[in-house]
């Protein structure tokens, strides 16, 4: 009864995963058809406005802060307005801005005002699935593969690891993401779609991957429970 539970709260959690990053998708194939049509307009209201990338930034930042807010497709139109590399740049600064910020609030105030951002049960449940050892080159890892907004407060929360440390694995980590999906937010949207189609099909593949590994109870740094 018991593996049985657990088979369907994997598959639950499989499914739910599949669902976030579809709708994500196609969010984000919306919101890059919507800014290519009003490119001219969006770049001459906020083109070069210091005060609308400041907004951008903040928008990132609480998005990380307030998990789970996904950010993702406002960044075709960051890239649009601003070019793939700047877009890129704020976005990686948005996120690991938040992510730093979110690390902090778990490490000092703990479950006070953790609770506040987030579900402390959700926490309790990743502590055995989170590495002991190696937590530098793991969470560049992480972030290399999945964006996880909880992986900041569990980190912070149940590890010893540095604010420093932990900075710059989130940097590194992110990077590739954040450039990766601003030069596809300025491509065509028929190539935008191939991109994000390949893309949905690796973490696809990691998703099944990870519960293969667990089945075979070997533990995975991408697979989350549920």
């Amino acid at each position: 009864m018991k593996k049985s539970s657990k088979k369907y709260a994997e598959k639950r959690y499989a499914n739910t995963l599949i669902n976030e990053i579809i709708l994500i998708l196609i969010l984000f194939i919306i919101f890059s058809y919507l800014a290519q049509i009003f490119k001219t307009e969006l770049q001459e209201t906020f083109g070069n406005s210091i005060l609308s990338m400041m907004l951008y930034l903040f928008i990132f930042i609480i998005a990380v802060v307030i998990a789970p807010i996904n950010s993702e497709p406002l960044i075709p139109v960051a890239s649009q307005i601003w070019g793939w590399f700047i877009a890129g740049l704020l976005t990686l600064i948005g996120w690991s801005v938040g992510s730093f910020i979110a690390f902090i609030i778990a490490r000092r105030y703990k479950v006070p005002l953790l609770k506040k951002f987030i579900s402390l049960k959700k926490i309790t449940k990743f502590e055995k699935y989170i590495p002991q050892n190696h937590l530098f080159v793991s969470v560049i890892f992480l972030r290399m593969t999945i964006q996880v907004d909880l992986l900041s407060y569990i980190l912070g929360f149940m590890t010893k690891m540095k604010p420093v440390s932990y900075f710059l694995a989130s940097l590194i980590g992110l990077a590739p993401l954040a450039f990766t999906l601003a030069y596809v937010g300025e491509l065509p949207l028929i190539y935008q779609s191939l991109a994000l189609s390949i893309g949905v099909l690796v973490i696809l593949l990691g998703i099944l991957f990870s519960l293969k590994k667990n089945k075979s109870k070997t533990k995975s740094l991408i697979f989350i429970p549920e």
